[in-house]
């Protein structure tokens, strides 16, 4: 039994980066991103996927990125080089699927976004799908001048702007900035599922049902805070009602009023 530093857990046999390259490669293709529409991603380099092929044990740090880029369960990398098979982390649907996070592109990548494979893509899709454009804007997709200005006017397209491409046509999270840096857009539920024409409307109008429903959730929660904060402030102003409430006659008897008459009497006769 031998002990990998970098890894911290005790191995029964020694790492093999070759069956780690299988599995990311086989992961990449399932995908359908190349090496280099991966390394765009951002999340791990060009050169350290290249570094597979050349044996090399990635670091901790660098297993756990693999992780986040090919949608492991945490750990399935590490497993990978023992001879485990990576688990695929379980997709889980947000109340507001417009609300999941995405990123936008930098200015620092503005040159290089291939806007020609997003449309490519798009076309592609509302094909697949038997939408056109106008359709697509009639349910909440963007219109037909935004997609066809799309690069042309000198300014990044904004997450709303990719999600609202996204949502309609049935991808993934992400998918639209992953096409504009070269890789191929991600459909929900694999790429073997056939639709039927109404899907996709169906599907759109149970992602805004879902919006409608975390909105009113959070309207319900602020109306929450609200009804408490109200209710602490009558609290607050009760409590001073009651202090201001002064009854004579309990001063009296309990000694803490004015002295009677008697006693100051028989002081000025003293």
């Amino acid at each position: 039994m031998s002990t990998i530093p970098h890894l911290g857990d005790p191995a029964d046999r020694e790492p093999d980066v070759t069956l780690l390259e299988e599995h990311v490669q086989s992961r990449l293709r399932e995908l359908g991103l190349s090496v280099l529409a991966a390394s765009k991603l951002g999340i791990v380099s060009r050169s350290t996927l290249t570094a597979l092929g050349r044996g090399r044990i990635p670091t901790r740090a660098t297993l756990a990125k693999f992780d986040d880029l090919l949608s492991w369960e945490p750990g399935s990398a590490q497993g990978a080089l023992y001879g485990k098979t990576p688990i695929r982390r379980e997709k889980t649907e947000p109340d507001d699927p417009a609300a999941l996070s995405v990123r936008a592109p930098t200015e620092d990548e503005k040159d290089s976004l291939d806007y020609e494979n997003l449309l490519t893509h798009i076309d592609r899709r509302l094909h697949q799908l038997r939408m056109s454009k106008t359709q697509l804007a009639e349910i909440g997709g963007p219109g037909r001048s935004t997609l066809a200005t799309l690069g042309k006017r000198g300014y990044l397209p904004t997450p709303d702007t990719l999600r609202r491409i996204e949502i309609p046509l049935q991808w993934e999270a992400g998918s639209a900035l992953i096409a504009l840096r070269g890789g191929n857009p991600i459909p929900r539920g694999g790429f073997t599922i056939q639709f039927h024409p109404a899907k996709t409307n169906l599907a759109t109008a149970v992602d805004r049902l879902k919006g409608f429903k975390a909105r009113l959730n959070r309207t319900q929660q602020g109306l929450d805070q609200m009804r408490s904060d109200v209710d602490t402030c009558i609290s607050h102003i009760e409590r001073v009602m009651a202090d201001l409430d002064v009854d004579p006659l309990h001063d009296l008897a309990s000694g803490t009023g004015a002295p009677d008459e008697g006693a100051a009497g028989q002081e000025d006769n003293s």
